[in-house]
């Protein structure tokens, strides 16, 4: 069995020049340098990975479509949440069932599946925006480490949003696709108790409930993944 190497190994780069010194002399590496040389590039495409960036492409039933540009240094669990989600097709024709003008829109109710999605921990907001933007996306919650699969965008610029621990933005709304959040109906306004629209635990128990009562509510047709980056370009869309 590999046992793998003690932690001082792993940080040492006295221990990574020897891999490649010995190489360079034609020497043959032990089975300690082989691992030493695994961990590196494990180390290095893990670094890769965390600091892509990726657009989603989330399309209405009605044909329009809204890109949102996720920054995974804003929100890393949230982020990685979004993108499992979009993955699984779990957005796929699930409304927008809570659309408050000069407020948000929230969605991410899937009464169709029997999946489950158990909550993430909140992010830090260390490195997420301080003030939340017309546009941007995040997790809804009902409390400390609560986000499961619900989250909203934001019509505009509000100072509640944002204060509780798991309103910490992932991403943001392109630029380009940022008229579509103006083309999305809010007739039916907020939930319950702040209003008369859709009642979450009501869309979660009826399949029928959404047709019945509000009609001309709006759907994401699907989402999915559009592109992938190196580059942290998210600001370039504030």
């Amino acid at each position: 069995m590999i046992r793998r190497p003690p932690r001082s190994t792993l940080s040492s780069s006295s221990a990574a020049s020897d891999v490649y010194k010995r190489q360079e002399y034609g020497e043959e590496p032990t089975e300690r340098m082989l691992i030493t040389r695994m961990l590196m590039l494990m180390g290095m495409v893990m670094e890769v990975t965390q600091a892509q960036a990726f657009t989603a492409r989330c399309t209405l039933a009605r044909g329009l479509s809204l890109d949102i540009r996720v920054n995974r240094k804003w929100a890393p669990l949230g982020a990685a949440r979004f993108e499992e989600l979009v993955r699984a097709g779990w957005l796929d024709r699930t409304p927008l069932y809570r659309a408050v003008p000069n407020f948000l829109v929230q969605f991410g109710l899937n009464a169709s599946s029997s999946q489950r999605w158990g909550p993430i921990s909140d992010d830090s907001k260390a490195h997420s925006p301080k003030h939340f933007a017309r546009g941007m996306v995040s997790f809804a919650g009902s409390g400390p480490n609560s986000r499961d699969t619900e989250m909203f965008i934001a019509f505009a610029a509000v100072s509640s949003l944002g204060q509780a621990p798991w309103e910490t933005p992932f991403g943001m709304v392109t630029r380009d696709t940022l008229h579509v959040l103006d083309q999305v109906n809010t007739e039916y306004g907020d939930m319950p108790p702040w209003g008369t629209g859709p009642n979450p635990s009501k869309i979660r128990s009826s399949p029928d409930y959404l047709a019945n009562s509000y009609p001309n509510i709006d759907y994401w047709q699907e989402c999915h993944v559009l592109a992938t980056s190196t580059s942290d370009d998210t600001a370039t869309d504030l």
